[in-house]
């Protein structure tokens, strides 16, 4: 069956638009959208843009990395990338969105990339309209969750070019040697991205074509063009405008929220990275 494929920068009006038109269906329940997609295909910045566009309040976005179980629990597995999807408790983070569904409040993991582990929950909803946020949205049992699903795509080269820029120090956001990048991207994150995240494209009912444009990316938090602007600026981690309380943060993923937007995401720091 052939995909409905839009350009990246048409995609949140046009998403937006088809968003609106859909969830009037589903009321009163919340509708449910899963946004998946590779390491640096610019899923952050165009949930942000999302955001910006869509009406009403009792938006929440709920980022699948507070689902990571956590280094030791990893470690004891025999997992040792984040880019892996047995790292993450995606039966939870299905259980959570069910309730969230159901017009409940969810109790959500809080995860710490700096320490690397789990430190508790709180509560997440309810909400109105939940946006699903994160590499595997698209794997089940999340899948079977949504209502609608979005796939950004993106090529290896575009990928590796955002990740060099946003990782390897030149943002600000880790102390990463370009070195480290280049290994981790080619070593573990993009066969990781061609085993587990690809393949669920096929089961998208819109797919976002994101392609790398260094005029572009200047204006995109954490994977620009790195001559094009400072590194000032790329990473906010003061509490969310509309966070429950101080341990739901914003990510080094920036995006723009309006005070009815619950945002959670697992705890981040300028230095934090996902190696394992």
């Amino acid at each position: 069956m052939t995909k409905n494929v839009l350009d990246y920068d048409a995609a949140p009006d046009c998403l937006a638009a088809v968003i609106e038109s859909l969830r009037a269906a589903f009321l009163p329940r919340p509708y449910v959208i899963g946004v998946a997609a590779p390491s640096a295909a610019g899923k952050g910045h165009l949930i942000g843009k999302l955001l910006e566009r869509l009406d009403g309040g009792g938006i929440g976005i709920l980022d699948l990395d507070r689902y990571y179980r956590g280094r030791t629990a990893m470690i004891e597995d025999g997992v040792s990338s984040f880019d892996d999807p047995r790292a993450l408790d995606l039966a939870r983070a299905a259980d959570d969105i069910k309730a969230l569904k159901a017009g409940k409040t969810a109790s959500v993991p809080i995860y710490d990339f700096p320490s690397g582990e789990r430190t508790g929950y709180e509560p997440f909803g309810p909400v109105g309209l939940l946006i699903v946020d994160g590499l595997f949205a698209l794997r089940e049992p999340i899948r079977s969750r949504l209502d609608y699903k979005v796939f950004i795509e993106t090529d290896p080269h575009s990928a590796f070019l955002r990740r060099l820029f946003r990782d390897a120090g030149l943002s600000g956001r880790t102390k990463q040697s370009s070195r480290d990048v280049i290994d981790q991207y080619f070593r573990e994150v993009l066969p990781a991205q061609r085993e587990h995240i690809d393949p669920t494209k096929a089961a998208a009912d819109l797919v976002v074509a994101s392609r790398y444009d260094a005029k572009k990316e200047a204006d995109r938090p954490d994977c620009g063009n790195i001559s094009s602007r400072s590194p000032a600026g790329l990473t906010k981690n003061s509490s969310g405008p509309s966070a429950p309380n101080a341990s739901a943060r914003w990510s080094t993923k920036t995006r723009t929220s309006s005070p009815s937007t619950v945002r959670l995401t697992a705890r981040s720091s300028a230095s934090a990275s996902r190696t394992a």
